[in-house]
């Protein structure tokens, strides 16, 4: 065999491949019913968990134009689409980088909150990871 016949590429035999598109009705209905049961049955699920991802995706990127998704920061609240101020939290938020800056823990600085009978986002006691959370938070988004 020369050089040249090495490197051209064979040519497909055969008939060519059908796509969906060119498949008639009659051709897909032959195909399914020759599918098992389980097969028909993880067709169904890959479509409906498609369907599901495009509804979602698209209700996302919807709600993304008219408002922000999520929980604000600390100390902030969504008003008319943009972060305001939250008075209350700011207050508690000054208080545990105040408690951090004196040298307390963040277990003490939660004991510390809940006995100054301060609340969190979602009118929890703090946890010392939540105060954690928090304080790195500011930290990082003033740094």
């Amino acid at each position: 065999m020369g050089l040249l016949e090495q490197g051209t590429p064979k040519k497909h035999s055969g008939t060519p491949r059908k796509t969906l598109s060119d498949m008639t009705t009659e051709t897909l209905d032959l195909q399914w019913n020759t599918l098992s049961a389980d097969q028909k049955q993880k067709a169904f699920d890959l479509l409906h968990s498609d369907n599901i991802s495009k509804g979602t995706k698209a209700a996302l990127d919807k709600l993304k134009k008219t408002r922000k998704i999520g929980r604000p920061p600390y100390g902030y609240k969504y008003h008319n689409g943009k972060l305001v101020n939250r008075m209350d939290e700011s207050v508690t938020m000054s208080r545990m980088l105040e408690l951090r800056e004196a040298g307390c823990n963040y277990t003490l600085i939660s004991k510390t909150l809940n006995l100054e009978g301060s609340v969190s986002q979602t009118g929890k006691p703090f946890t010392p990871q939540m105060v954690r959370n928090i304080i790195q938070r500011t930290l990082s988004q003033n740094s």
